[in-house]
């Protein structure tokens, strides 16, 4: 009987658990996944997916063998420049390759601007 799991050629990419794909950074880049921002206005009102602008705030979901500092790790909150970075497609999700240069910080859990926190 062949096992679809070694056939599938996007079955390499997950984990067991199936939501995060495995995606080895080199050197000193972190693979992120940008939050979303609120799609609610302060005032109540919907704001349309075109008009807001990309959050410069995402969840560290791999590092690479050389990243230095030691709190850069999985589901760690960061913040990082406006075109920091390289956007890549991975199985239908958009993440983004960035150095550990061009981390601006670490943004604490209660703190972050895609639960409504300030900027």
């Amino acid at each position: 009987m062949i096992d679809p799991a070694t056939t599938d050629p996007l079955a390499a990419l997950y984990t067991p658990g199936g939501v995060v794909p495995l995606f080895l950074p080199l050197a000193d880049r972190c693979l992120v996944r940008r939050l979303s921002a609120n799609a609610m206005s302060a005032g109540g009102l919907h704001i349309p997916a075109s008009a807001m602008e990309k959050l410069n705030q995402g969840e560290i979901v791999a590092v690479g063998p050389t990243v230095e500092d030691e709190r850069i790790q999985p589901a760690a909150v960061v913040l990082f420049g406006k075109y920091a970075g390289d956007e890549i497609l991975l199985v239908d999700e958009l993440f983004v390759v960035i150095r550990e240069v061009d981390l601006f910080g670490i943004v604490p859990a209660s703190d972050t601007m895609a639960d409504g926190g300030t900027p």
